[in-house]
């Protein structure tokens, strides 16, 4: 139904606020039907696109890449080469990637990579402690150059 139709039909059935703008603002009864019509447009564009017959969008969808977990590593590890590949493991930042990486690509290694960095947390907060510890304490030589 174009949005002409629905508005003659409202009009026939005697709405009186439709009739007055269509003859008191004829832009913006061209205004009205266009935007009409293009939510008609677009409500039959969601449903073709949900339906996956728009330009063989469901053929593409196979055509998708999957990769496996070799194939993922292989690529992680070309993004990255060079000497510093050697000093990932000490890295507090590795384990995040690899949580990220295994969220994204649906792989495992997501849990270990929260456990890791819960690891990294308690272990940043020990040495800040200690830090903190460690400059709040006098030494006897400071005490008794006090006393």
């Amino acid at each position: 139904m174009s949005a002409k139709t629905l508005v003659s039909g409202l009009l026939d059935k005697g709405y009186t606020s439709v009739s007055r703008l269509s003859e008191g603002h004829p832009e913006r009864w061209e205004g009205v039907s266009r935007l009409a019509d293009g939510i008609q447009k677009s409500a039959d564009g969601s449903k073709h696109l949900a339906d996956g017959t728009t330009r063989g969008l469901a053929k593409d969808a196979t055509q998708v890449p999957s990769y496996t977990t070799e194939d993922r590593t292989q690529r992680s590890r070309a993004a990255c080469r060079g000497g510093w590949t050697r000093f990932r493991p000490l890295s507090p930042l590795s384990p995040a990637y690899d949580a990220v990486r295994a969220v994204v690509t649906g792989g495992p290694g997501a849990t270990s990579g929260v456990f890791a960095l819960v690891g990294w947390t308690l272990l940043g907060a020990l040495f800040s402690v200690v830090a903190i510890l460690r400059a709040r304490t006098v030494s006897p030589a400071a005490l008794a150059a006090v006393s």
